[in-house]
């Protein structure tokens, strides 16, 4: 089966990644990234730099331990309302890419796929993580098997969501299918799914840059020669205070611009996956097509 691997990538960033339709995609995860910003800056000022100014060795009083928990529980809460609403963006843009059909009547049709995708989105994810947490037991390769499960199961989950929206289908069909189009396809799926690991990752770079710049400016104002002056003790808790403030634009700008990075490449490889089984679908009939015809 021949793939026309650079037309999909093309297509996919250019109507995908870099289009209005990862608009949603953006809006979600920029909102994410706002509420864990709001509440990692309530946690370090609030928390975390009033306690190491009293001594971080010594013990966490309950209150502060109740803090920590409030905190963790906030975080959780917002990464899990950002996964289930990032699915629901993503079938919008596989069911767009896909079959070519308008926002309001994709976006109505994954509302009603949003149970299959949730229920095969935890069934891919809890599998790996156990079978990751068994072998990263095992001595000496132990890091190196849990990587090699890892990307067994990206491959051959690879088109679990677009059989979900591009085929109607549930969660448990959609991964037994995807399992079965890996082994027929095994080639074709891995040069895809390497393409979009390295495109996204050099997409993501170039949208972290600011925020890389802004922890090594951070550091420099912080360790450079001369910085601790007038500082001593429990002082440098206030050296903190004062770059985190004084720097508090940059890192809000920089992080901002990492968030829509994540979505764009987030965009960028669900409009990849659904280009990719939908080719595959429309040769596989072809095929079947001609065959009948002969």
């Amino acid at each position: 089966m021949m793939v026309d691997y650079g037309g999909i990538i093309s297509e996919a960033l250019k109507k995908d990644a870099f289009s209005t339709r990862s608009l949603p995609m953006i809006v979600v995860t920029v909102s994410a990234a706002i509420g864990i910003y709001m509440i990692s800056m309530d946690f370090i000022f609030n928390f975390f730099l009033p306690f190491i100014s009293h001594g971080i060795y010594r013990d966490i009083p309950a209150e502060l331990l109740k803090d920590i928990l409030s905190f963790a529980i906030r975080i959780v809460v917002i990464l899990l309302l950002f996964w289930i609403l990032s699915l629901f963006a993503g079938g919008v843009i596989m069911k767009q890419a896909g079959e070519e059909c308008h926002f309001r009547e994709c976006a109505s049709f994954v509302m009603r796929k949003m149970l299959s995708m949730i229920s095969a989105g935890i069934l891919i994810s809890f599998i790996p993580n156990v079978l990751s947490f068994g072998l990263s037991e095992v001595p000496y390769v132990g890091s190196l098997l849990s990587f090699a499960v890892f990307i067994f199961v990206e491959l051959i989950t690879f088109v679990v969501y677009p059989v979900i929206i591009l085929d109607n289908s549930g969660a448990i069909n959609a991964i037994s299918s995807s399992i079965h189009h890996f082994f027929t396809h095994k080639l074709e799926v891995f040069i895809m799914w390497l393409l979009v690991a390295v495109i996204s990752l050099i997409i993501l770079l170039v949208f972290s840059l600011p925020f890389i710049a802004y922890f090594i400016y951070l550091i420099f104002l912080l360790f450079s020669p001369g910085s601790h002056h007038g500082y001593h003790g429990d002082d440098m808790t206030y050296l903190i205070y004062d770059a985190l403030v004084r720097t508090l634009p940059f890192l809000i700008v920089s992080t901002l611009i990492l968030a829509v990075g994540i979505a764009v490449t987030t965009a960028f490889s669900y409009g990849v996956k659904a280009r990719y089984y939908a080719s595959v679908r429309k040769s596989t009939s072809v095929r079947e097509s001609t065959d009948e015809a002969q």
